[in-house]
């Protein structure tokens, strides 16, 4: 019977303790380098992930912190306006020419800060519900915070329109007292403020957390 032939040289190397240790470590060393580029990319693609998702978070942040500036400087004015026709305080026919020339030039400012900030008003409050809807839509609820924002713009504008016809009403009938249809489109729009701030996907994040 034929005895075996020993194994090459070639191939005795390569059964060689030492020849496997030195394969294993080039091997795992190239798998290891593989692995490393793939994570290190991953990693970078998810910091840029991050990166564009807070410039848009605080992109956002920045149309609502706009929004509700607009708004409440919009419903202060208004206050503000209802004011002088809510109170005979404000009627110059009660005091002496230089009182009431004082009182009437108030009663202007008054009136030119309300008139400026319909003006603002007007120009930006639909710019801030087409940012904000694409800024801050989520997939996830049927709330959009723009479609939130437009009721606000709603009953903003009720409660504007309505002082300013009061207003207009009464100053040529010198009549001095409150108009109370307007206190509630003034609260409406306040509720609207509201409502819009908890369609905002912060404050759904804070709800989660509370509960």
């Amino acid at each position: 019977m034929a005895e075996t032939s020993p194994d090459p040289l070639w191939l005795r190397g390569l059964n060689s303790p030492a020849t496997v240790a030195f394969i294993t470590v080039v091997v795992g060393g190239i798998l290891g380098n593989m692995l490393l580029k793939s994570w290190d990319a991953g990693a970078k693609e998810r910091e840029q992930v991050r990166a564009v998702a807070k410039q848009t978070q605080d992109a956002g942040m920045a149309q609502v912190e706009r929004a509700f500036g607009q708004a409440g400087a919009m419903i202060a004015a208004t206050e503000n306006l209802e004011t002088t026709l809510a109170d005979s305080a404000w009627n110059p026919s009660r005091f002496d020419p230089d009182r009431a020339l004082r009182i009437k030039k108030k009663r202007d400012e008054i009136v030119t800060t309300f008139n400026d900030a319909i003006s603002t008003w007007q120009k930006e409050r639909e710019q801030i519900a087409l940012m904000i809807t694409y800024l801050m839509a989520r997939a996830d609820t049927a709330d959009d915070p723009g479609d939130k924002w437009r009721v606000v713009q709603g009953a903003v504008d009720a409660y504007l329109t309505c002082v300013k016809t009061c207003y207009a009403e009464r100053e040529k009938e010198e009549i001095y007292e409150k108009c109370d249809a307007c206190a509630a489109k003034k609260d409406s729009a306040w509720l609207s403020l509201r409502a819009f701030a908890k369609a905002l996907p912060h404050a759904s994040g804070l709800s989660n957390i509370r509960h």
